[in-house]
């Protein structure tokens, strides 16, 4: 206490700081009060966010400034955990809409297809109609799955649990024909366990259809060919690859692909989110993610999506 008392105000201030604390000081003066955070150098010469409320009294003809000064290193920890929570509720804002809007798609696709039946009019747009509405529906699932995730407060960990990967591909694949109704898909399954569970959650499906979607919008082949593996590793992991005939990923692009709003043609049309998304996930399930040439002599015969995930 007798060490702190016999510094000056000044000494608690690195140079960079002083200039604004002594501004906050006229401001008091000015105004009569103030509230105001600013950065205080400890002894050990570390710098701590302070918030200062400052008052001036003006008494017998003389002038004095009361300031309460408050350590506010737990309230900055819990911003910084906030703004971390904002930031997963906007990530899952854009994985709403950016399979909203897949679906959308696969609806409006089918409603165009019912334009050009000719034959059996009747059966035929029933099963188009019968199609568009298992695509909203999906989009509304996903929405409500999604609103559902938000309003507990992102409880990440234990949100995860133990899925079956061959159900999360069939699935991916068959959410995949329904949003391309009239594309020819080719799919190829290899070397995958009929045994392998890893540890996440619904959403490892959007991955994954994430992926197979680039895979059908950047190849302008017919079929569009696709080749999916899984394969345990020594370290109890899996590593799924995911293999297309496009046009490629040049090697130096492959990094910046997966920040938000980065696209892999500017003519794809689409919103820059997915592959963005598919990082996010992988992050979120501890897992890891890099990107090959199929060929690996030639980049632009296609690239392998590779994803390792722990096995449970």
């Amino acid at each position: 206490k007798e060490e702190l008392i016999s510094l000056n105000v000044k000494s608690l201030y690195s140079s960079e700081v002083l200039e604004r604390a002594l501004k906050m000081a006229k401001k008091v003066m000015q105004k009569g009060s103030h509230v105001f955070e600013i950065e205080q150098t400890k002894k050990d010469g570390k710098s701590i966010l302070v918030e200062v409320s400052s008052r001036r009294y003006d008494i017998n003809n003389e002038t004095y400034v009361l300031s309460l000064v408050r350590d506010m290193s737990e309230r900055l920890q819990r911003r910084k955990e906030r703004e971390n929570e904002l930031r997963e509720k906007s990530l899952f804002m854009d994985i709403i809409s950016h399979d909203l809007k897949n679906y959308i798609a696969a609806g409006l696709a089918y409603l165009e297809s019912a334009e050009f039946v000719s034959e059996n009019i009747e059966s035929s747009l029933q099963n188009v109609l019968d199609k568009t509405k298992t695509s909203l529906v999906r989009s509304s699932s996903l929405l409500n799955n999604l609103t559902i995730m938000l309003k507990e407060d992102m409880n990440l960990k234990n949100d995860l649990s133990k899925q079956h990967v061959l159900t999360i591909v069939y699935e991916s694949i068959s959410s995949l024909h329904e949003l391309f109704p009239n594309k020819e898909i080719e799919i190829n399954i290899e070397k995958t366990s009929k045994d392998l569970f890893i540890s996440a959650d619904r959403l490892c499906i959007q991955l994954f259809l994430n992926l197979l979607t680039n895979a059908v919008k950047y190849n302008s082949q017919n079929p569009k060919k696709i080749e999916i593996s899984c394969e345990k590793t020594m370290n109890d992991t899996c590593i799924f690859s995911i293999s297309d005939y496009g046009k490629g990923i040049h090697p130096d692009s492959r990094e910046e692909i997966f920040t938000r709003f980065s696209k892999i043609s500017e003519k794809s049309g689409g919103t820059g989110l997915g592959l963005f998304i598919v990082k996010k996930l992988i992050d979120r399930y501890n897992g890891k993610i890099w990107v090959e040439s199929r060929v690996k002599t030639d980049y632009k015969k296609g690239s392998t999506f590779n994803i390792e995930l722990d096995l449970v």
